[in-house]
């Protein structure tokens, strides 16, 4: 049978056996991750990352035609869990995302929406612009980098974009050809997060394309590049998806042509948003049936001088030993690594601010449609996720608890989060104001090029007041790292204590590894660890941006 034949056989849904399913899983984790398998493999040992997550997400569900999520493989990516999930579908089907008809305009997502409120309120914002730094090694040809960035843009229609109001809505319309170029400035005597602050500027949404990129140079030669999208057109894994593509480009190679754009998936979504209404609705009444307050954090406003822009970053990487101590822990345990950060920083909010109800947005990825895998555009969602924290449980008993819990969310995650505020203001449980002051958010770096390296992701406006986003890349010879930028606004934060609060989340790191049994009660105080010396943790901060750059 040729490898085309092969891949139509997965296509069909049908009734199977245990062991065919078991089978056939096997030839599909082999076909993702391009090696012999076997059932006790674990995937991110293997080095499954959101893009594997998302092939096999989709190779899964064609085949047996379930709905699986991928969130889902990040939670349990264990082959007991996919074949019960298998075997638990009453009606083999998956959707079938037909191309929206053509019309001059076309509907915004339900993200789209609130970027663009965000943006036409307050024109002059840079809250929505997404700027990233790469420090280039070798060289690079501009020319080519021009001819292959223009080639992306003609591919993805989301890149050729406008947005503004007309009539009485919002719409996108999707230009036949636009302008594109790749300025160069020089570094000279300046850090680079000075040359990034004096090149991010707002985005004109009628103007497309709405991202920048930048050469920075040092001497006359490409050292840095940076990107700089608004948020209505691309998120992180559109960001890599399009690095993928720029160097499979850059170096020659054929692209797979797309059979959908995001002007489809805006389309489908907008159709089905009064069938996902009547289904996801009780879910998040019930969630937040009271609102809790938000969490106190240790803010400190009135030593702050005034600042041009209101937000910071502050970077650092886990020891190596620790992530190798990290992943035995979780693999023993059986749980995934977002499943014990997400746990751990539960628990962390709860030592610093003594509250035990609590609420974190978390973002999804929202690519839970095969046909929408290899898009650029924005498709996550916040969900804010509520918690009891528990002080008496161990934190092993906490982290399968939150693991029961989680998927939930994920299973109403199409419901939008602004949809989620209408609601509750509707029912007077709150009043204008969202539902949580401090973010969650776990990535993959999927794409990889000796030539790139990601060194700066500046923020110049936060989206809350502390955010805590955990990044996982592959680093050559030395496996996998551990990255944690930490966002904050620096109107109400000391940079001063957002180092402090690194460590003591790194410290807990380091303790629970140790042992995953020790009672959150009985985790180091947070008090006395700022007061403390705390120099255990100095390796892992060895990369503050503002010291490194």
């Amino acid at each position: 049978m040729d490898a085309t034949t092969k891949q139509a056989a997965l296509d069909i849904p049908e009734v199977v056996s245990e062991n065919t399913i078991q089978q056939d899983l096997v030839k599909i984790w082999g076909s993702v991750f391009e090696q012999s398998i076997s059932t006790d493999d674990d995937f991110f040992e293997l080095g499954g990352d959101s893009i594997k997550a998302m092939a096999l997400v989709s190779k899964i569900n064609r085949r047996f035609g379930v709905l699986l999520q991928i969130e889902e493989i990040f939670e349990d990516g264990s082959f007991d869990y996919q074949i019960n999930r298998i075997q638990g579908v009453q009606s083999p089907s998956t959707e079938n995302i037909k191309r929206a008809p053509v019309q001059e305009f076309y509907p915004l997502s339900n993200t789209q929406k609130g970027f663009f409120a965000l943006s036409h309120i307050n024109p002059e914002t840079v809250s929505c612009n997404i700027p990233i730094v790469y420090k280039v090694y070798g060289g690079m040809d501009l020319a080519l980098a021009k001819n292959s960035m223009r080639e992306i843009i003609r591919r993805h229609e989301i890149l050729r974009t406008s947005f503004r109001i007309e009539g009485s809505k919002v719409v996108q319309e999707v230009l036949d050809k636009v302008e594109f170029d790749i300025p160069t400035v020089e570094r000279g005597d300046r850090s680079i997060r000075e040359v990034v602050e004096s090149l991010v500027k707002p985005h004109n949404l009628e103007a497309p394309p709405l991202f920048r990129v930048t050469a920075i140079m040092v001497e006359g030669e490409v050292k840095f590049l940076l990107f700089d999208s608004h948020h209505i057109i691309s998120d992180l894994i559109s960001l890599n998806l399009f690095l993928k593509e720029f160097f499979l480009l850059y170096r020659g190679e054929p692209l797979t042509p797309l059979k959908n754009q995001y002007k489809d998936f805006a389309y489908w979504q907008q159709e089905r948003m009064s069938e996902v209404k009547i289904k996801n609705r009780d879910f998040w009444l019930e969630a937040f049936d009271e609102v809790p307050p938000k969490i106190n954090l240790p803010v400190a406003m009135e030593t702050l001088e005034t600042y041009k822009y209101n937000g910071d970053t502050y970077k650092f990487e886990f020891d190596h030993h620790e992530i190798i101590e990290l992943r035995e822990v979780c693999k023993k345990e059986k749980v995934s690594q977002f499943t014990f950060m997400m746990s751990l920083f539960y628990a962390f909010l709860y030592k610093i601010s003594n509250q035990t109800d609590l609420v974190v947005g978390l973002t999804s990825h929202g690519r839970n449609v095969p046909e929408f895998h290899n898009l650029i555009g924005v498709f996550v969602n916040t969900l804010p996720v509520r918690t009891q924290v528990d002080p008496n449980l161990s934190f092993l008993d906490f982290v399968h608890q939150f693991k029961t819990e989680i998927p939930k969310y994920f299973a109403n995650q199409d419901f939008p989060y602004d949809s989620v505020l209408q609601e509750l203001r509707a029912k007077n449980l709150i009043q204008n104001r969202g539902l949580f002051n401090v973010m969650f958010e776990h990535h993959q770096v999927d794409w990889q090029d000796p030539k790139l390296n990601l060194v700066d992701r500046p923020l110049l406006a936060p989206k809350c007041d502390l955010a805590f986003q955990v990044g996982n890349k592959v680093a050559g010879e030395q496996g996998a790292e551990i990255i944690l930028f930490v966002e904050f606004n620096k109107n109400i934060f000391k940079r001063e204590t957002i180092k402090i609060l690194s460590k003591y989340f790194s410290s807990l790191v380091e303790e629970l590894t140790t042992n995953i049994n020790t009672k959150i009660s009985d985790l180091g105080d947070y008090e006395a660890f700022k007061n403390g010396p705390y120099e255990l943790q100095e390796k892992f901060h060895k990369i503050d941006l503002r010291h490194e750059l």
